[in-house]
């Protein structure tokens, strides 16, 4: 089961499976699967998961900003 925020591009083994929301659960086979959630603003985010039999797995991610640098961090330096 998927649960990403705000939304993200799903590929599984480098195939595109859908968009979450709406898409929220996919049948993968057993074993090491790579998962890879893309969202255009933001870094995509890689994970592998492991599946066993008759199991579910639940892959959640939220996308935060970026870091932005400090305007004021040098003029604090010492």
């Amino acid at each position: 089961m998927f649960t990403v925020r705000p939304w993200g591009e799903v590929y599984v083994d480098g195939k595109h499976v859908g968009t979450v929301p709406p898409l929220y659960k996919f049948p993968v086979s057993p074993g090491k699967h790579r998962v890879e959630i893309q969202n255009p603003d933001f870094p995509p985010h890689v994970q592998t998961v492991e599946i066993q039999p008759g199991a579910q797995v639940d892959v959640r991610h939220t996308f935060l900003p970026k870091e932005q640098p400090n305007p004021f961090q040098y003029l604090w330096k010492k």
